[in-house]
């Protein structure tokens, strides 16, 4: 997983702004779903399917 600056500065803008932490991650991912792509890739769930499709499903997306 790679995290850059700008990405940083959203998400401690939103948790010092009061959000819960993982209100904003889930808010950045689901406006930023194609960073899934690479973070996952490879990834499976425990029954060996598809981890990007599992968390994506989780988001809503």
């Amino acid at each position: 997983m790679t995290f850059d600056v700008s990405m940083e500065n959203v998400l401690m803008g939103e948790i010092l702004g009061g959000k819960d932490s993982k209100e904003a991650a889930s808010a950045w991912l689901k406006a930023n779903p194609a960073v899934l792509d690479t973070w996952l890739k490879g990834v499976t769930t425990f029954d060996g399917q598809p981890g990007d499709a599992a968390v994506k499903s989780a988001l809503g997306l």
